[in-house]
């Protein structure tokens, strides 16, 4: 399994240069660097969804309005 960023999300990153500098609701933030910490481990949206404090499903939904992406793992 591999996690999938692009689009909107990582062109913020590049031009910000963290995530810490863009406005996002503090759950999904915390999540955000979850991820950025973990990237080269396995990744589940429950694992994400858990660090972030909230159910898999309002996290799903939750990223996706924030980011501009949906969560996918492939």
């Amino acid at each position: 399994m591999s996690f999938i960023l692009s689009g909107n999300w990582k062109q913020t990153v590049r031009a910000t240069g963290t995530i810490s500098k863009v406005t996002i609701h503090p759950s999904i933030r915390k999540a955000l660097l979850f991820i950025q910490h973990h990237f080269r481990e396995p990744l589940s949206l429950a694992s994400a969804a858990d660090d972030a404090g909230l159910s898999a499903n309002y996290f799903s939904e939750c990223f996706r309005r924030q980011i501009g992406i949906s969560f996918r793992i492939t």
